[in-house]
């Protein structure tokens, strides 16, 4: 009898043992887990006060929490679509943040990461997805990477609008006016113009889209402007060439004519001392020449 109760004693004391490191397993030092105030990994586990410490990843804080409020972070494979629509939403939250902070390339890492997970979904949210891409559309935008920027907003228009015609809820007028942005600022104007109709249409209060839209029919026409000057400037320039090798060969002909006409007057008029061309020759070249420019002012006038 006393026997059987050392074996039962044994038994429980082993018992508890091993309880105690399946418990000590499940919040092992740097295991990554889940808690009320976002992820982050466990720091120290206190059994008899049955209490977590967990490093928080979102603020590098610390967070003190009774072990029945700290969930083991799943792997990927090991998770449903809530759980990766949850993780996702926490990556992005995180992403939020460091956008505020102005601090862009982390940014857009959390945003990247938040994808993963919504991509690996059975089903997809194309709500989620759309709201998403538009923060990372915008991201690659502060950072910019326009051609970026414009990718994720195409992949947003083909997967994830659910509106036809005119009629886009938000998000979609939000990622035709990102889309708008980054083609502008890669020198895309009738492109950034299209969205932008597209989206006054949808939300004529928008500000926002209104601003950009007006802010690009004024580049347009200044683009415009500037084109036609260089083009009338290169025109005129070309005709003004052409005038000119015209003039030259006419103005050769001319002298040419002059001294022709001069020579053949050399006629000897009162019998030898003095002829008619060494009195009167020089100001037969200067008529003949004059002659010669009043015809080209006539011909220019007449074009």
């Amino acid at each position: 009898m006393h026997s059987m109760k050392m074996s039962e004693s044994a038994a429980n004391s082993s018992g508890q043992i091993l309880s105690q490191g399946l418990v000590e397993e499940k919040f092992a030092k740097g295991l990554p887990v889940f808690t009320p105030y976002g992820v982050g990994e466990i720091e120290a586990y206190r059994p008899e006060q049955k209490q977590v410490v967990v490093a928080l990843a979102n603020n590098g804080g610390k967070a003190y929490l009774q072990d029945e409020h700290v969930r083991r972070k799943k792997r990927l494979f090991e998770m449903d679509d809530e759980d990766k629509l949850a993780q996702s939403k926490l990556h992005r939250e995180e992403g939020n943040l460091f956008f505020k902070l102005e601090d862009y390339s982390v940014a857009s890492h959390k945003y990247e990461l938040a994808r993963v997970y919504l991509r690996q979904m059975l089903v997809n949210n194309k709500e989620e997805h759309l709201s998403l891409l538009n923060n990372i559309a915008l991201t690659g935008i502060k950072l910019k990477n326009y051609s970026d920027a414009v990718s994720t907003c195409d992949e947003s228009i083909a997967n994830h609008f659910t509106s036809t015609g005119d009629a886009l809820n938000p998000a979609e007028v939000k990622c035709l006016y990102l889309r708008a942005m980054a083609n502008r600022k890669r020198g895309d104007l009738d492109s950034a113009l299209r969205d932008l109709i597209k989206a006054v249409k949808a939300a004529p209060k928008n500000k926002s889209v209104r601003e950009e839209y007006e802010s690009v029919v004024k580049e347009l026409k200044a683009t415009q402007e500037k084109e036609a000057t260089i083009f009338k400037r290169a025109f005129k320039e070309s005709e003004n060439k052409e005038q000119e090798a015209e003039t030259v060969p006419k103005l050769t002909a001319t002298v040419e004519t002059s001294q022709l006409a001069a020579r053949s007057v050399s006629v000897d008029v009162r019998g030898g001392s003095e002829s008619f061309v060494t009195r009167f020759g020089p100001t037969l070249i200067i008529g003949a020449a004059a002659i010669g420019l009043a015809l080209i002012i006539l011909s220019r006038r007449e074009r």
